[in-house]
């Protein structure tokens, strides 16, 4: 998994800002941000190619050492709980085995990242839902992908099917 971040989240994470690569896979490249939502500090990632997006609530510092297992674990339980087949959902965890981090390079994908914190946060202090609700609504709702607006679950369900089969 390739996770361009945000620099809040680079100061969280104590790694430096180098470039994407022009090698990299796109279909491994999420983005990740760092928010504050009720004196918590919570990471929102998201594909880049389908903006479907994983929200990791409540992370501290001591989970830093086993931030990528946390994060592979809580990826693998939202696409079950999201009804990917198991095909796509080892197809996508294949993608997440080794982490790169490099910084943001796409303001599309940190301008609907920006949208999504926005309303993660307001249904965490709302106290609206869990957050593998919240992360399920975020992909069930439009989102514009290279000009396209489209649901990020359908998205990425798309798009490991295209890449499964090629």
């Amino acid at each position: 998994m390739i996770i361009q971040t945000t620099k809040k989240l680079q100061i969280f994470l104590g790694t430096n800002g180098i470039g994407l690569p022009s090698f990299a896979k796109p279909f491994a490249c999420w983005h990740g941000n760092l928010l504050n939502i009720n004196r918590r500090k919570a990471i929102l990632l998201t594909h880049n190619m389908s903006r479907y997006s994983l929200l990791i609530y409540s992370v501290t510092k001591k989970d830093l050492v086993t931030l990528d297992k946390i994060i592979v674990q809580r990826l693998k339980e939202q696409l079950i709980y999201d009804e990917f087949s198991i095909a796509q959902i080892k197809f996508i965890l294949k993608h997440s085995e080794t982490f790169s981090y490099f910084k943001s390079s796409d303001r599309s994908v940190t301008g609907s990242m920006i949208e999504m914190a926005a309303i993660s946060q307001m249904m965490i202090e709302q106290d609206v839902a869990d957050p593998k609700t919240i992360s399920s609504k975020l992909n069930d709702m439009f989102k514009k992908v290279d000009g396209n607006y489209v649901i990020p679950k359908e998205k990425l369900k798309t798009l490991s099917n295209k890449e499964l089969y090629e």
